[in-house]
């Protein structure tokens, strides 16, 4: 009979005991070894989710297209000419100066990095056809211009591209991004400069020429784009400088917030061109001649438009030889010089065969728009009533004309644009 009833009482009494020791409230030791495993736990969430994740942000993209990204990862050297082609695809560093023979330069989406007191020069002509982006080094000052061609330099078509190249050199500040010492020709594409200067900042000396290119010889542009954006020099010719003839037959010229300290605000030459496209200047300034442009000139077609221009003499445009205007148009607004020649000056004449020139909110010291020696214009001349205090007044014609008004064959239209 004892063995029947422990049989029966026995688990009961274990099963009690049991769920007794799950309820009974756990003891402070517990307590605090089960707080001390939850911190732990949560610090260890914490610190993974504070470590460094990937961020676009971080990635500096470039705005001309297609885009890249500058990255530290897999940085080539920049290989050799093989059978007269230097073929490009990827990223590319250079950490000294860098120089190859006469080539063609085939791109396909390359980006090439200097770095301080290193350029990339040519021992002859090259000719260009691709995509690739040049870019110099950040926060410096490079001792040269990131691109030197000694001989001729032909832009086929493609994209090719000058991110902050800045030409600091003691002794030689030609060029901001490109140095050609022959011709240059642009036939198709796009060239484009941005960021770029030429002037040994550090030494304070006015010796920069061409802050976004110097070409030694001619410019020719048949087709495509020629840019530069917020480009300067201490001396001549803040974006585009040429020792022979800029000309231009066909695509488009811009430049935007360019300036020099001494002529040329954006271009510089001996003579400029224009048969065709189209010259466009805009945000521009130097301190003695030639707010946009200074260079003789010829406009036989296309367009010339300049905008925000001002200079001590000629606003938009001096001229120290004989200037001429025989087809096209001539567009120069909100213009000034402190002495002569608010839109223009040509010191040995401004002869009009053709064409139009038009003025708009141009002035000058001496409230003279245009201002010239000799010469007469053939045909009309617009302007804008306000520009120089009276339409007539805009035209400085030498006193040895008996008549002034008798110059124009067609009158002038007061606030023609």
């Amino acid at each position: 009979m004892l063995g029947l009833v422990l049989a029966w009482t026995l688990p009961t009494v274990l099963s009690e005991r049991v769920w007794d020791g799950f309820a009974e409230e756990p003891s402070l030791e517990h307590r605090q070894s089960f707080l001390r495993r939850q911190a732990l736990s949560d610090t260890a969430l914490s610190l993974q989710d504070s470590a460094p994740q990937e961020d676009d942000s971080q990635i500096r993209w470039d705005s001309v297209a297609p885009q890249r990204a500058e990255v530290t990862t897999v940085l080539q050297p920049l290989p050799e000419c093989v059978n007269g082609v230097l073929e490009l695809f990827g990223t590319y560093e250079l950490t000294n100066y860098t120089y190859r023979p006469s080539c063609r330069i085939a791109a396909k989406g390359a980006l090439l990095l200097l770095r301080k007191y290193t350029a990339l020069r040519f021992l002859g002509g090259v000719v260009f056809q691709g995509d690739l982006e040049i870019r110099g080094p950040a926060g410096t000052d490079n001792d040269g211009s990131c691109l030197v061609v000694t001989g001729n330099f032909t832009i086929l078509a493609g994209n090719l591209s000058f991110h902050r190249c800045r030409n600091g050199a003691a002794t030689s500040t030609m060029g901001g991004g490109l140095h050609v010492k022959g011709n240059m020709d642009l036939l198709d594409g796009l060239l484009r400069f941005t960021d770029c200067y030429a002037c040994n900042v550090a030494w304070k000396e006015e010796k920069g020429e061409g802050g976004a290119f110097l070409v030694e010889g001619a410019y020719r542009q048949r087709g495509g784009t020629l840019e530069a954006v917020n480009c300067w020099t201490s001396r001549y010719a803040g974006a585009f400088r040429t020792r022979d003839n800029f000309e231009l037959y066909g695509g488009l010229v811009s430049i935007r917030s360019s300036h020099s300290l001494q002529r040329g605000g954006s271009l510089m030459a001996d003579y400029v061109k224009v048969f065709g496209g189209e010259l466009s200047i805009r945000d521009t300034r130097t301190h003695l001649e030639g707010g946009a442009i200074k260079a003789n000139f010829l406009i036989a077609g296309g367009k010339v438009s300049i905008q925000n221009a001002s200079a001590k003499n000629g606003g938009g445009i001096h001229a120290w030889k004989r200037a001429e205007v025989s087809g096209g148009v001539i567009s120069i607004r909100n213009a000034s010089a402190s002495d002569n020649g608010g839109a223009i000056v040509a010191v040995r004449g401004l002869r009009q065969r053709g064409g139009e020139i038009r003025l708009q909110d141009v002035s000058a010291g001496s409230l003279e728009a245009v201002s010239q020696s000799t010469g007469v214009f053939t045909t009309s001349l617009t302007a804008s009533s306000d520009a120089c205090g009276a339409p007539l007044r805009c035209m400085e014609v030498p006193s040895t004309f008996a008549a002034r008004a008798a110059t124009f064959l067609a009158p002038i239209v007061a606030g023609a644009t």
